[in-house]
C-alpha cells in the first residue's frame, strides 16, 4: 500500500484490523537514525478521528531526522 503522509485519509468502512494493518504499513516507512552499533526502533503513528471517519499518519524521520512518528503527528502535523 502506498501512503501519502501529507494527506488526511477517509475510510467509509472501518474496523480495528484495517487500522492495525495501516499502522504496520506506516512503521515500515520509518527512517532509521545512525546510532552506531545499535539498531533504532522503527516508529510510526496513526490517529483515527471517528466522527469524521478520517485518519492521519506519520513516521520516524518523516519531517526531521530522529523525530519519532508520534511527535511528528501530534506536535508538527496537528499543532495547527
Amino acid at each position: 500500500m502506498t501512503i501519502d503522509t501529507d494527506k488526511t485519509y477517509k475510510l467509509s468502512k472501518v474496523n480495528a484490523r484495517k487500522l492495525m494493518e495501516l499502522s504496520i504499513d506506516v512503521v515500515k516507512l520509518s527512517i532509521p537514525e545512525d546510532r552506531g552499533d545499535k539498531v533504532p526502533p522503527a516508529v510510526g503513528a496513526l490517529i483515527w478521528f471517528p466522527e469524521e471517519k478520517e485518519y492521519m499518519v506519520a513516521y520516524r524521520g518523516e519531517l526531521r531526522d530522529g523525530d519519532h512518528g508520534e511527535f511528528t503527528l501530534l506536535e508538527r502535523k496537528l499543532a495547527n
